[in-house]
């Protein structure tokens, strides 16, 4: 349906042992084999704790860049019309990309958000909800 605003994840049985963590097998801080998925579950867990703060600990600690980022993102790749598809927005975290799309786009796109973190999405959704774009 265009214009629709989807979030899509899936937190259980996505983990980063699912593929590659590291760039270089000769990296020192690798972990030994097998502790690569306790790892991703340990990432997981981290972001998760820090859902509820998250926006406010990124606004501080950007200066509030990370608005004019999202500005900036969305002015240099501008959304496509509705045919193309759907803008598809992976590690959205709270989704403030994905709205940032959705705004850019007047809700006229489709905009998938995807993240490996519930507790991240579970943000996102409430904020679609509050600036009306959950139920496009």
């Amino acid at each position: 349906m265009a214009g629709r605003w989807e979030l899509a994840a899936q937190s259980r049985g996505l983990t980063a042992g699912s593929g590659p963590l590291y760039s270089s097998p000769m990296t020192s801080s690798r972990p030994p084999v097998g502790d690569q998925q306790n790892r991703g579950r340990e990432v997981q867990a981290m972001f998760a704790s820090i859902a509820p703060r998250y926006d406010l600990l990124n606004r501080v600690l950007s200066l509030g860049v990370d608005r004019a980022w999202r500005r900036k993102t969305t002015r240099l790749v501008p959304p496509a019309p509705a045919d193309a598809g759907p803008i598809l927005d992976l590690c959205t975290g709270t989704g403030d990309l994905a709205l940032a799309y959705d705004g850019a786009a007047g809700g006229a796109v489709p905009v998938v958000g995807a993240d490996f973190c519930h507790e991240m999405l579970v943000r996102a959704a409430e904020k679609a909800r509050r600036e009306g774009a959950s139920d496009r």
